[in-house]
């Protein structure tokens, strides 16, 4: 067994912190970029509100931090892993020449993986671009070092989620002591 922990999930506040803690964790309501399931930022809550102030435009939002326990196999990384690198590049060539297309979305992609049972996963973690907060030092014109990575993950198996709690803002959080 492996675990991602934590993470964290944005969601908008609807001053129902029971009924969040209760029936959460949720999944995206829409089929976004990696598909539908269960959106979370990895080990970085300043991502999660990046998210919450983007997303909700000023109006309150809730974070909820909770951890994955899952099968190595189930994992899915585009992160860490350049194997899973590797697949991902060679399936995505193949469906570029299948449609004589170079510009297909990532989305595109992984739909017809699953659609087609190449896709046994049920984790998937990527790195984000452009979602504010990177912490870039640059050792010259072009190379840098970025302290502050956004990794997220889509999980699509409910069941692979535990201790799912909320923990800003704190109003909502139990004092401890």
């Amino acid at each position: 067994m492996s675990e991602l922990s934590p993470i964290f999930q944005t969601l908008e506040d609807r001053d129902n912190p029971d009924k969040v803690e209760q029936h959460g964790p949720y999944q995206s309501e829409i089929s976004h970029w990696l598909g539908k399931g269960y959106y979370f930022w990895d080990r970085n809550i300043t991502r999660a509100h990046w998210w919450g102030r983007k997303w909700y435009k000023g109006n309150p939002y809730i974070i909820c931090q909770a951890k994955a326990v899952f099968e190595k196999e189930s994992f899915f990384d585009l992160y860490d892993n350049p194997e899973h690198w590797e697949f991902f590049e060679q399936y995505a060539q193949k469906l570029k020449a299948k449609f004589h297309k170079d510009n297909l979305r990532a989305s595109f992609f992984l739909r017809d993986m699953r659609e087609k049972g190449n896709f046994p996963f049920k984790i998937m973690r990527v790195e984000t671009p452009d979602c504010g907060g990177d912490q870039r030092y640059y050792f010259n014109g072009y190379s840098f070092l970025n302290t502050n990575k956004a990794i997220q993950l889509c999980i699509y198996d409910k069941s692979l989620i535990h201790d799912y709690h909320i923990v800003y803002p704190t109003d909502y959080t139990i004092p401890i002591g």
